[in-house]
C-alpha cells in the first residue's frame, strides 16, 4: 500500500500540504485558512508567554514558597521559555526567559 503524495503549500506554510487534484483556487482557500491558523497559534503563543512569565514574577516575589508553589515557579518559566523560543516572541523574549530559567534555578535551590 503507498500513501498518498502531496503538494506543498507555497508561501512559507512548506510543513502543511494539499490532497492533490485541487484546483487553484481551493489551494488558495487552504492556504489562507492555514495562515489564519498560524497566526492564532502565534497570538496563543504570545499571550501564553506573557501570562506565565508574569505569574513567574509573582512567585519570584514570594518571601516564603511552599514545595508547592516553588514547583509552580520552575515549570511556569520553563513554560514561558518554551512559549517565547517557539518564535511567538523577539530574541529579547527568548533570552530574558533563559535568564529568567537560570534565576528561578539560582533561588530555588
Amino acid at each position: 500500500m503507498t500513501l498518498p503524495t502531496y503538494l506543498p503549500i507555497a508561501d512559507g506554510a512548506s510543513s502543511l500540504t494539499t490532497p492533490p487534484g485541487l484546483c487553484a483556487s481551493e489551494r488558495l482557500q487552504i492556504t489562507a485558512l492555514a495562515r489564519r491558523s498560524t497566526r492564532a497559534v502565534q497570538a496563543a503563543r504570545v499571550q501564553l508567554g506573557k501570562e506565565l512569565y508574569n505569574h513567574t514574577w509573582w512567585l519570584i516575589e514570594l518571601m516564603d514558597r511552599t514545595q508547592e508553589q516553588v514547583d509552580d515557579t520552575i515549570a511556569s518559566t520553563h513554560a514561558s521559555a518554551y512559549h517565547w523560543s517557539t518564535g511567538a516572541g523577539t530574541l529579547a523574549n527568548a533570552v530574558r526567559s533563559q535568564f529568567r530559567i537560570a534565576r528561578v534555578c539560582a533561588i530555588t535551590v
